[in-house]
């Protein structure tokens, strides 16, 4: 898609608006282009931000001689950061109660001998009392084959 943005003395005003849009608008924009201050304006994609950064503003500016755009990106104050450290540790102990409750109810637990039962009941026990400590467990969304932990000494 095609963009513009209305550009001024030097300086970017409003934001990029869609060539369709423009059409819409202004009938006579192909002939007249000049006339409206628009110039093309590439629009890339955001940035990736990481768990602590913040995505702040979008800056327009000419890059390699093209109007676009680039982010300001910052990383989160202590106390921003300990709310999303927060947010997070709800979430992964909601999605590792979810794999435990999944866990509990599959079928191969029919095979198992009694005792391969109640170990398998232990080892969800623990992991459904201990989520922390195996944070790729509860946050990867499934149930991961290797785990990169070993298990607790007691189940070896």
């Amino acid at each position: 898609m095609k963009y513009y943005i209305k550009y001024i003395d030097q300086q970017f005003i409003n934001h990029p608006v869609s060539y369709d849009n423009l059409i819409q608008v202004y009938s006579d924009f192909n002939e007249n282009i000049n006339n409206y201050n628009y110039i093309p304006f590439t629009r890339p994609d955001p940035p990736r931000i990481g768990d602590f950064e913040v995505l702040e503003s979008e800056i327009y500016s000419f890059v390699d001689g093209v109007a676009s755009s680039y982010w300001n990106i910052r990383y989160m104050t202590q106390q921003e950061a300990e709310v999303k450290k927060a947010q997070l540790l709800d979430e992964c102990s909601k999605n590792a109660a979810n794999l435990l409750t999944v866990a509990d109810y599959i079928s191969v637990i029919q095979n198992f001998t009694s005792e391969q039962k109640q170990e398998y009941i232990e080892k969800l026990t623990y992991f459904r009392n201990n989520p922390v400590m195996y944070p790729n467990l509860c946050c990867s969304g499934t149930m991961p084959v290797d785990t990169g932990k070993t298990w607790p000494s007691r189940y070896n």
